[in-house]
């Protein structure tokens, strides 16, 4: 069973304001995949802005109200940053140029999410054999995300921008109790 592509919803119905403050950011990849990022410029209309591998980072010039959203570029599975799946650029303070780090990190997945990615992923033994004796609750699940990567790689976002992210080590990620 298949679910058609053209119901899967694979980017937020948001877009950009016009206007607002520029903002300076740096995204640092701190997952272990090579992670899409994403300008959501209209309503579910994205603009790929780079591809950053493990420990990679970019500088980016935003704008308040410029939405932003990280996916991994294997499949599309979302990322997040600060727990949240799009980033809303918001100013620091005027007559200052801050540039704020941003951590890209895996987000908190259920167990059967967790388990369904890993049997789905690239050089995994996973056949259609051991689908038949798998619960219906995670076959539905497999289905589902099998159709969300198959959306997304279609999706017009896999052109990638001319911008070179760089390599140095990110400092260390902030304490999530700390704040």
């Amino acid at each position: 069973m298949e679910i058609p592509t053209e119901f899967i919803q694979v980017f937020p119905l948001i877009g950009s304001r016009i206007g607002g403050q520029i903002v300076y950011v740096r995204f640092y990849n701190l997952t272990q995949w090579p992670v899409d990022i994403i300008w959501m410029r209209s309503a579910a209309t994205p603009t790929k802005y780079a591809t950053l591998k493990k420990q990679q980072w970019i500088d980016i010039q935003t704008y308040e109200g410029h939405p932003w959203i990280f996916r991994r570029s294997l499949d599309g599975a979302p990322m997040v940053i600060n727990q949240e799946e799009i980033f809303w650029p918001q100013p620091v303070a005027r007559n200052y140029i801050v540039r704020n780090s941003l951590f890209i990190t895996t987000p908190l997945m259920s167990l059967a999410e967790l388990s369904a990615r890993r049997l789905l992923l690239p050089g995994s033994t996973f056949d259609q054999n051991q689908f038949l004796g798998l619960p219906p609750r995670l076959k539905s699940l497999i289905i589902t995300i099998k159709a969300q990567e198959k959306a997304y790689r279609a999706s017009s976002v896999k052109i990638p921008m001319p911008v070179e992210p760089r390599n140095r080590p990110p400092p260390a990620a902030p304490n999530p109790g700390q704040r």
